[in-house]
């Protein structure tokens, strides 16, 4: 995921899988709801606040981000979530809204990067000081658990030791979390060079409760050719990337590793992935493009749009929308602006042909 974290929605592959035996994994309907905290500081009609949360369809609320510092977790922004603005506290307080939910933090994101995950998990003393931070915290704060979201182990200024830690990490974790029943997720790339370069499928697997496969991001802008951000399947006759990079490879791919299809957790974007074409006249897939298209009113990243924006967009009329059978989303152009994203239909097949 690039540097905007956007909504996003996970489902519990054993809640949806077509087998019988992965169904009978787990029975547990598992959805999973990310709430972007610096969406507070929208302006206009983008702003978003937690008082605004509809938490009815969710069985989870996850709240993004807090951060590592010196070995400890710690607020994201304390003036927002701990401080004036009390994020913490309203978010925390959405339980009382909705029987059975449960809250938790996310820490890190695409902006943290490695590097600090990397030091607290290549010692034990460093992995245990950490688990026992997060335990105080999720005390203090009143979540319910905690997801890992380190984009990645052995990946942008990681340690090739990155792979053997994270699994050391997340056990250290799950054995102080288990102490007050405290829940423990990690958000997982779909990419299947990082999954073998980055992940111990089966030790990961053992100690989380969920593996949340950020089935999203697989093209964007900064490939310089057009490619669904989400892509159910590759295309009859597409690139070798468009092969490898879709939603049921990656499904696949962690399956054959060894993951419990009961923990797995499919995340789906509510987003857009945009570019500006070289040539209007050629708005296919793969064609070439100049990089991102612009940033929307809301969101203000180029590249980015919200589905609100897109609505509105595509509401003006002089759009061109068509829906690849294997892709099995929509794609929508107009002049050089060339847009993948997700609806309805879309989420709806994902959930019913996983």
């Amino acid at each position: 995921m690039r540097a905007f974290d956007p909504a996003i929605v996970f489902l519990s592959l054993a809640a949806i899988a077509c087998s019988a035996d992965a169904y009978r994994t787990s029975r547990q309907r598992v959805f999973l709801c990310y709430f972007a905290s610096w969406s507070y500081y929208r302006v206009g009609d983008g702003k978003f606040s937690v008082e605004q949360i509809d938490a009815t369809p969710c069985t989870h609320l996850i709240y993004a981000y807090a951060k590592p510092v010196n070995g400890s977790i710690a607020p994201m922004e304390t003036r927002l979530d701990t401080g004036v603005h009390k994020m913490y506290r309203k978010f925390n307080a959405l339980k009382r809204t909705r029987r059975g939910l449960k809250t938790l933090i996310s820490i890190g994101g695409w902006n943290e990067g490695s590097e600090r995950f990397s030091k607290i998990a290549s010692s034990e003393r460093g992995r245990r000081a950490f688990a026992e931070s997060v335990v105080a915290f999720l005390d203090l704060h009143g979540f319910d658990g905690i997801d890992i979201d380190w984009k990645y182990p052995t990946q942008r200024d990681g340690s090739p030791s990155d792979k053997k830690n994270f699994a050391l990490l997340l056990k250290d974790l799950r054995k102080a979390l288990d102490h007050k029943d405290h829940i423990l997720t990690a958000s997982v790339s779909a990419l299947k060079a990082i999954i073998d370069a980055a992940y111990d499928v089966k030790e990961i697997s053992r100690h989380v409760h969920f593996m949340s496969i950020m089935g999203y991001d697989l093209f964007g802008p900064w490939n310089y050719h057009t490619g669904h951000p989400a892509p159910l399947r590759g295309r009859i006759g597409g690139s070798s990337d468009e092969s490898t990079l879709n939603v049921e490879t990656s499904v696949e791919s962690w399956i054959s590793k060894g993951a419990d299809v009961g923990k797995l957790v499919l995340g789906m974007p509510l987003y857009g992935r945009t570019y500006t074409l070289k040539d209007p006249n050629e708005h296919g897939f793969n064609a070439p493009t100049w990089g991102p298209g612009e940033s929307g009113p809301f969101t203000r990243e180029p590249g980015l749009l919200g589905y609100n924006e897109i609505c509105t967009l595509i509401s003006t009329g002089g759009w061109k929308v068509t829906r690849d059978p294997n892709v099995n989303a929509p794609v929508a152009v107009k002049g050089n602006l060339w847009i993948g994203f997700d609806d309805a239909e879309s989420l709806a097949n994902k959930v019913f042909r996983i």
